[in-house]
């Protein structure tokens, strides 16, 4: 499955940019399209973004979802490649491929001013906006409780919320898939996400979850020796300024991925580690993100609106 997912990737994930937004948008960056397709206000729009739930994971939370008046549109669409939060989840929020935002690609710290500028160039007035990001170690009721308040305060009409806790599970999981499937659920299960999904649908918005990327269990096949030369080095990417550099390193690991530069700066060079497998000390395990494994890069698009 692994390697007929990426035969076709190769074929064919190039086109996926010039298909359209709507009615079902296909890559991340054409969500914002999507909300914005028919928007007037009064209505409201806001979209959460779940930092790394894998579609397999929304399986997990959904089978805790509780009983609600509400009508759930259930969905999917690609991440960009490589799936690092930096690259795919920019995108969304500037609703560009990115090409367009090349001189932030190593940090997500343009996301609200991208968020802002799209809708203000859509006529949306600025106290109207709001991006809310999920802070290092802040629990998911501060979360709710700042975007309670960010809604009660004043007009707002397009609100983006980014969760980070499933990607906490990620990093900190050390049981592998099914481990990180059991916390997921028991997250769920506590209930932090619903209520969250609660405030909004009853403050009036049109709810889209989504998420930026999905993960993947990979299996270490050792550390590439690169030093300065990467520009960034994740456990299944690292990212060269050269296509010479990246050959040079991609002959010691055989089956490693010389991604092309789909939507991508001209000077970025991204190699994925092979199927299954991680830039990480051989013998080790992870759950991590970054390559094009269909758990990584197919992540769920959810519609949910309060049921007439």
């Amino acid at each position: 499955l692994e390697r007929e997912f990426q035969t076709w990737l190769c074929a064919h994930y190039a086109a996926l940019c010039s298909l359209p937004y709507w009615p079902r948008p296909v890559l991340v960056h054409q969500i914002p399209h999507l909300l914005a397709h028919g928007f007037h206000p009064p209505q409201q729009r806001a979209l959460v973004v779940v930092d790394g739930l894998a579609l397999d994971q929304w399986v997990a939370a959904r089978s805790a979802m509780p009983e609600r008046p509400w009508t759930v549109e259930e969905g999917a669409l690609f991440a960009w490649a490589p799936t690092l939060t930096s690259v795919s989840r920019q995108a969304i929020f500037a609703g560009e491929p990115p090409f367009f935002f090349a001189a932030s690609l190593d940090t997500t710290h343009k996301e609200e001013a991208h968020w802002l500028r799209f809708w203000e160039s859509r006529g949306i007035r600025h106290r109207e906006l709001a991006y809310l990001r999920q802070q290092h170690q802040e629990d998911d009721e501060a979360l709710i409780e700042r975007v309670r308040a960010r809604i009660s305060d004043c007009p707002c009409r397009v609100l983006a919320v980014i969760v980070g806790t499933v990607d906490n599970l990620i990093h900190g999981a050390v049981t592998g898939t099914d481990g990180l499937h059991a916390s997921v659920r028991h997250w769920a299960q506590r209930g932090a996400l619903w209520t969250l999904l609660d405030r909004l649908i009853d403050a009036g918005f049109a709810v889209f979850l989504t998420a930026d990327h999905g993960n993947v269990e990979g299996q270490g096949l050792g550390k590439p020796n690169v030093g300065a030369t990467a520009h960034e080095r994740g456990e299944r990417v690292h990212i060269f300024p050269a296509a010479g550099l990246r050959r040079q390193v991609a002959v010691q690991y055989p089956g490693a991925i010389p991604w092309p530069a789909i939507g991508l700066p001209d000077d970025y060079f991204p190699l994925l580690a092979p199927p299954r497998r991680a830039f990480i000390p051989a013998g080790k395990r992870t759950v991590t993100h970054g390559g094009i494994a269909l758990e990584e890069l197919v992540v769920p698009f959810i519609h949910i609106t309060r049921r007439a």
